[in-house]
């Protein structure tokens, strides 16, 4: 029997059994109803059926409201995303060139829901690498690389042999270093991509029968050869570029801390934790300044937001590297310098204000540079993109159509932000964040040492290890606006410098007003 004659009679059976469980009933068992959801989930994605789409979703509604344990629940948030990607793609003329991508948006919903569920720890390891896949690279989809590259990671730690993770994040990697402003840096992140898509290529990568994964990452990897044999730079690894950097005691455990948290200003940290990624990137973007030569209001906006950044950041290492908190977290019954833990509490709850507070701050620079002229009560991070703020009302013409990646990437990063006028969150947990930012800057919360048993503010008391999770989540969401707002804006400057330059005959005014570089601890 010939290849292709295999591939008809597969066909023929996968259009027969689509056929069956599109005529099907949802199952009353719980067990045989996820079951067929499977089955229905795989066969729409090779068939593109546009009705096997709508039948999954149906199915998935009727199983939410049916008595699942949390493994179970867990699974259906997986089943479900798959389900509206398998929508997204049977779409005409499906691409991701638009900004707003509906069926993507809940598709990244229930794969949070899921990677953040405790029963998600229960499922095999091939199961759990897949749904981590899955979900960077619906966020590399959408531009937002940050994000891709801490799910491919985590895909990789759990499997370092997963050939999908492994050549999705060269891939990605590869593309994020097309936003990078500085042409001398693109060669370290190709280095990276190309490790990556090596490992993925392979003999002992694991594909666990998709053999089509590892020829289409040799490709990409031949394509970033071909790129990198013309250029003048090496390909050095990222986590190998020596980097000068404070090697003194007093620093050793915060810059530890900022690479592993991945705090710092800077694209190489989101590849690595190595000294090469222990620095913030302070430049400025490089624009274009006026005939007086002044700095644009917005870059300075951004140079200050940076500060502030940083002295958040400072704040939570100085909190959660207390004596008293770190006794704390020994033992819950431990002799503590009550004190000295009051006084880490409060400081921990600023560090978490602060970082909390940028996120409008950075909305209105956004407002401020695409003169966009919402008023302050219209330009939150979550709704400043639309017209008039409203989300109803479409993006606004300075975005729609764009091609400027990191500034959609802002765009998609702000979707993970609490539910605002009509524009709902991909992050299922992120009203705690709002609320508990909100308790501390308006109200009072009590913080305790114990665990509350619901993770939520009860009667306005939070356990100390929700208040810490909470500042760092707040320091990531400012950390990854601040690279991509200065990525996108040094994108746009560059684009009105060739502009200006092609109305002008090249004769410009002189760029003054990139700031020094310069670095913190």
């Amino acid at each position: 029997m010939t290849k292709n004659t295999t591939s008809v009679q597969t066909g023929k059976t996968a259009t027969s059994s689509l056929a069956t469980l599109l005529k099907k009933r949802p199952a009353r068992d719980a067990n045989a109803l996820l079951a067929d959801i499977a089955a229905l989930t795989k066969l729409a994605g090779h068939a593109k059926n546009p009705g096997a789409a709508e039948k999954v979703l149906s199915w998935c509604e009727t199983a939410a409201k049916r008595k699942l344990d949390a493994t179970q629940r867990c699974l259906l948030d997986f089943y479900t995303a798959n389900a509206w990607i398998c929508r997204h793609h049977e779409r005409k003329n499906a691409s991701n060139a638009a900004w707003e991508q509906p069926e993507i948006e809940k598709a990244i919903y229930h794969l949070r829901k899921a990677v953040d569920d405790p029963a998600f720890l229960f499922f095999d390891e091939l199961l759990r690498c897949r749904i981590l896949t899955l979900s960077g690279n619906q966020h590399g989809y959408m531009g937002d690389f940050i994000h891709a590259i801490e799910y491919w990671d985590r895909a990789i730690e759990t499997d370092t042999r997963f050939g999908m993770a492994l050549g999705n994040r060269g891939k990605g990697i590869a593309e994020y270093a097309e936003l990078i402003g500085d042409d001398t840096l693109k060669p370290v992140f190709l280095g990276m991509a190309t490790d990556n898509l090596e490992a993925a290529t392979d003999d002992d990568a694991r594909y666990f029968g998709d053999a089509q994964g590892k020829e289409y990452f040799r490709a990409e990897l031949e394509k970033i050869d071909a790129t990198l044999s013309g250029s003048d730079s090496d390909a050095a690894p990222v986590c190998d570029t020596p980097r000068q950097t404070d090697k003194s005691g007093k620093n050793r455990n915060f810059r530890k801390w900022c690479l592993t948290e991945k705090l710092y200003l800077n694209p190489y940290n989101d590849l690595c934790q190595a000294n090469a990624a222990a620095y913030d990137i302070m430049e400025q973007p490089v624009s274009n300044p006026s005939p007086l030569r002044i700095m644009p209001p917005a870059i300075r906006f951004l140079s200050q937001i940076r500060q502030e950044y940083i002295a958040a950041r400072h704040l939570c290492h100085g909190a959660l590297s207390s004596k008293a908190l770190r006794d704390a977290r020994k033992s819950e019954n431990a002799e503590t310098d009550r004190k000295g833990w009051s006084l880490a509490v409060e400081t921990l709850k600023l560090a978490c204000r602060s970082a909390w507070s940028l996120l409008p701050k950075i909305a209105r620079t956004v407002n401020l540079y695409f003169d966009l002229k919402l008023p302050d009560g219209k330009t939150g991070l979550k709704t400043v993109w639309y017209k008039n703020g409203n989300p109803a009302e479409g993006l606004a013409d300075a975005f729609a159509g764009s091609t400027n990646w990191p500034l959609r990437g802002l765009f998609w990063l702000s979707k993970a932000l609490p539910p605002e006028r009509l524009s709902p969150s991909t992050d299922p947990h992120s009203l705690l964040l709002k609320t508990i930012a909100e308790e501390l800057g308006h109200r009072y919360l009590r913080i305790v040492e114990l665990d509350l048993p619901s993770g939520q503010i009860v009667d306005g008391t939070l356990s100390r290890r929700k208040l810490e999770d909470a500042t760092l989540k707040a320091l990531g969401l400012a950390r990854g606006a601040i690279v991509y707002l200065t990525q996108a804006i040094s994108i746009e400057e560059t684009r009105k410098k060739i502009q200006a330059e092609s109305h002008a005959g090249g004769n410009v005014y002189p760029d003054i007003s990139a700031s020094p570089a310069g670095e913190t601890p």
